[in-house]
């Protein structure tokens, strides 16, 4: 795979810029960094569901249990469109 055209600090902020986009390709956790998708260089044809978005929720039990200053755990079932089957696997 290449290197994106773009310097880091670049893409780092146009990448923070479309995390406040209601486009739906700025919003998908996946096509939000399509500079990496090396097969692709017209995203017209992209369909998306907003996929690559599991919210981290927080898990005060688990940081106690650990004794650790932070813990989270993910929450796929909440990300995922109803009716929409997906695995992690």
């Amino acid at each position: 795979m290449g290197k994106p055209a773009l310097p880091a600090d670049e893409l780092k902020t146009l990448w923070r810029a479309r995390r406040a986009s209601n486009a739906p390709l700025d919003q998908s956790g996946v096509w939000r960094y399509r500079e990496f998708v090396p097969f692709l260089s017209d995203y017209q044809g992209v369909v998306t569901l907003r996929e690559g978005n599991t919210p981290l929720l927080e898990a005060p039990q688990a940081r106690s249990l650990w004794r650790a200053r932070q813990a989270g755990v993910q929450a796929p079932g909440l990300s995922t469109p109803p009716g929409l089957s997906k695995t992690t696997g």
